[in-house]
């Protein structure tokens, strides 16, 4: 994460860093991107970068970070106002936002795309899912158990494994085609809240 000298920078300075570091990493997997660049295309003075980052593991997590936020921040604005949604719904409203930041910043999608194959430990361990948000959706599952919104014989942890997978798989496949991959995320939620047995 960034130093508080960094922190404490005027926001266009930030954003000047940020956009140059999305830049990169939009272009070259993270082993192959070069803080020389970055600084370059930033216009800040090299010894500053390390004034502001430790290393460039520092600056990915943070532009990482800093994306996945804009996410969450478009998704908060696109929930309904009645907050009566389930877990999948929530995970749908996610999907939906992702993708429309996405269409603004096509940048994100190509980093997302490019660094998904890297091996680098930093970065594998950015894109495994995180015991904390797991948890946090498992938490959401039995929220909705009690609240009656699914079966009570419903394993929380397959149905996140099982999501995930799947958005990975499609992701992957289908890659930067925004609306095609929403297209198909939905019709894999809907069968799994709907279920296949015809009743």
């Amino acid at each position: 994460m960034p130093k508080e000298t960094f922190r404490r920078l005027k926001n266009e300075k930030k954003q000047r860093i940020f956009q140059a570091a999305v830049q990169e990493f939009s272009a070259y997997r993270y082993s192959e991107a070069s803080i020389n660049r970055i600084v370059k295309a930033s216009k800040i003075p090299w010894g500053s970068f390390y004034q502001y980052f430790n290393d460039k593991a520092d600056l990915f997590l943070y532009v990482m970070e800093r994306i996945m936020t804009e996410i969450a921040d478009t998704g908060q604005k696109n929930l309904p106002d009645h907050g009566d949604y389930d877990t999948l719904t929530q995970f749908a409203n996610r999907l939906a936002s992702t993708i429309e930041l996405n269409n603004s910043k096509p940048e994100y999608v190509r980093i997302a795309m490019l660094q998904s194959k890297e091996d680098d430990p930093v970065v594998k361990q950015f894109y495994e899912l995180q015991d904390g948000h797991k948890q946090m959706v498992i938490d959401l599952f039995e929220r909705d158990k009690q609240r009656g919104l699914i079966r009570d014989d419903v394993d929380a942890t397959d149905i996140i494994e099982m999501v995930y997978l799947l958005s990975k798989e499609v992701f992957y496949t289908i890659g930067s085609d925004g609306n095609a991959y929403q297209k198909k995320m939905e019709a894999f939620l809907k069968i799994i809240q709907e279920g296949i047995r015809r009743l």
